[in-house]
């Protein structure tokens, strides 16, 4: 048996798609090159959604606001890491600021940047973040599976797909007796 995870987030892209199609303005680069909603501006007409090739922008269920992760820039303004970073028991995420020589994000680049690669490139939307293990540790199947214009269902995530993934795994012979 082989399980491999694919944490999915905003993927901060340089040719960040939401940009263009949120005609309300509600979404920017911050000047730490942070993508955000400023939630004053949404309307909720969920085009911004339908931009994503990542599946990464939701509609929040109470606020009807359009909601993806900022790197939890509440945490980042309190000199704390993001949630998922300082709580992730596999200690898989690296986070910090790439320009500053002593940070454990620039070390863990000099170190596996070659590595390292995004998801769907062929999007060409440039993403931030970075990946190390797509095509080893987690098959590039996995990476077809995010969806396009829509947040995927976590419910539905592995139970309705599991059956297109499965194909991609080496099954193991069945013994008998």
């Amino acid at each position: 048996m082989k399980r491999a995870f694919l944490p999915t987030l905003c993927m901060q892209c340089e040719d960040a798609p939401c940009l263009s199609a949120c005609e309300q303005d509600a979404i920017t680069r911050d000047l730490d090159g942070i993508v955000r909603i400023n939630d004053d501006k949404c309307d909720g007409d969920r085009s911004c959604i339908k931009a994503c090739p990542y599946g990464a922008i939701h509609q929040d269920p109470v606020t009807k606001l359009a909601d993806k992760c900022d790197f939890c820039s509440h945490r980042l303004e309190a000199d704390l890491l993001p949630a998922c970073v300082e709580v992730c028991p596999a200690d898989v995420f690296a986070f910090g600021d790439l320009n500053d020589p002593a940070s454990r994000i620039n070390a863990f680049n000099q170190r596996h940047g070659k590595e390292l690669s995004v998801l769907k490139p062929e999007e060409k939307t440039r993403p931030a973040v970075k990946y190390r293990g797509i095509g080893t540790v987690a098959p590039r199947a996995m990476e077809k599976k995010i969806p396009k214009g829509h947040n995927h269902d976590p419910f539905s995530y592995e139970v309705d797909t599991w059956s297109q993934l499965q194909s991609t795994f080496a099954r193991a012979p069945v013994k008998k007796g």
